[in-house]
């Protein structure tokens, strides 16, 4: 399960990075439990998203909603350079209670239009959200990156309706129609021969494709999801051992071991905190 991460980020966070030298092995296909945009400044990559490719342009912009598994593909050397928020859905609960400003991107398919294309109030809005004008105020720089977010996320939602999905390939169709499968029955008793069993395709040619266009095996990536989804659960309150039973874990040595591995605490102490 090393090819596969998840990240569990606070309620909000912004974070400015430039890789001088990027390296394909650095980035791993993950999940959050939170929303990410992802703004990229320069660099040579495409993004993937739920086994769709996306061509990064500077100044354009990725937003990937909470469970949808992402990977950065380097192309060549060229430094890398971007600016990520993290935030979670109720981020915006004391201004917007119905969660209005979220509903449309909300919405969409698993990697379907995630990527807007350049425009120059975006650099202005990311960049506003990332720095910290009030020295070690957390208040008002949190504030700040709020009003800048509120921006972006009203932006993203008004060019949406005008995003078309990058048309994929016959490949990347059957693997898309494999996501939607695995989503749509992650938590039932499915295993990788009845998947092999419903898109009639051997165990080496679906793991090959999977991997190619999504950057895991097929199994890699149903655990990642599991695993997410039975933390979200832990974190809510429910018991280790129903959250594991809930999210298709039906050994209970085996997701916890799965679960330290990936987190690096206990499914118990992680309820804890």
């Amino acid at each position: 399960m090393q090819a596969v991460k998840d990240y569990i980020r606070p309620v909000v966070s912004a974070d400015h990075k430039m890789y001088r030298e990027p390296k394909n092995r650095s980035f791993v296909i993950h999940v959050h439990n939170v929303n990410e945009i992802l703004y990229f400044i320069s660099g040579d990559a495409t993004y993937m998203v739920e086994g769709t490719e996306y061509k990064l342009l500077p100044g354009s912009i990725m937003f990937m909603k909470h469970g949808e598994a992402h990977v950065l593909k380097v192309k060549s050397s060229v430094p890398y350079e971007r600016i990520v928020i993290h935030f979670a859905d109720n981020f915006f609960s004391d201004a917007d209670p119905g969660a209005r400003l979220l509903e449309v991107l909300k919405k969409k398919p698993l990697g379907v239009n995630n990527y807007f294309e350049p425009d120059a109030d975006f650099k202005t809005y990311m960049f506003n959200a990332e720095r910290k004008p009030f020295g070690d105020d957390e208040v008002l720089n949190t504030l700040n990156l709020k009003a800048n977010l509120t921006a972006v996320l009203a932006l993203l939602t008004e060019k949406y309706k005008s995003t078309t999905d990058i048309a994929p390939e016959e490949d990347r169709n059957s693997i898309r129609a494999i996501i939607e499968y695995i989503n749509n029955n992650l938590f039932s008793n499915m295993t990788l021969d009845s998947i092999c069993q419903t898109f009639f395709i051997n165990k080496s040619q679906i793991n090959r494709f999977f991997k190619e266009i999504t950057g895991s095996t097929v199994w890699e990536y149903v655990i990642l999801k599991r695993l997410v989804a039975a933390k979200q659960l832990i974190k809510d309150g429910v018991k280790a051992s129903a959250a594991a039973e809930m999210t298709g874990f039906h050994d209970y040595s085996n997701f916890y071991r799965a679960y330290k591995a990936h987190f690096g605490i206990s499914p118990k102490s992680d309820g804890k905190r």
